[in-house]
């Protein structure tokens, strides 16, 4: 009989999302951020003046825990923030430096994708995030 955890969707997409992570982490190393921060970095590179919960949306986190995430990008200098208009929001924006490590990092990111896709073969990797993508569309 198979124990009921076997049969959660969550702890399935999780243990999926530790491994995923741990991979591409691996890749990411050499240019000293992990596969979250490259997500954040991405998203602002592309939304250049994007508020912090509108990032937090997108990416489907809690505003808190996004907070914290950006944190070490500050402090390295790859991601600055600045008032939104008159609003108390804050605009993120993408550095140089910053650009030069989503630059520095894409070859790597593209490694993961391909042992990913060696590894689950390509056709089923498709599937798969076309999949996760509905499902966190429920979001």
């Amino acid at each position: 009989m198979q124990e009921p955890l076997e049969l959660c969707y969550c702890q399935a997409a999780r243990r999926s999302a530790r491994f995923l992570s741990r991979m591409y982490d691996r890749h990411l190393a050499p240019v000293g951020i992990n596969i979250q921060q490259l997500s954040i970095l991405g998203a602002i590179t592309h939304n250049p003046g994007l508020l912090i919960a509108d990032l937090a949306d997108r990416m489907v986190m809690e505003r808190t825990t996004l907070v914290r995430a950006l944190k070490p990008l500050r402090e390295a200098g790859l991601v600055m923030s600045g008032a939104s208009g008159t609003s108390r929001s804050l605009a993120l924006t993408v550095s140089r430096r910053g650009h030069k490590v989503v630059a520095d990092a894409m070859p790597l990111w593209e490694a993961a994708q391909h042992e990913f896709e060696t590894q689950f073969g390509s056709g089923n990797a498709a599937t798969l995030r076309k999949e996760m993508q509905k499902a966190s569309a429920l979001a």
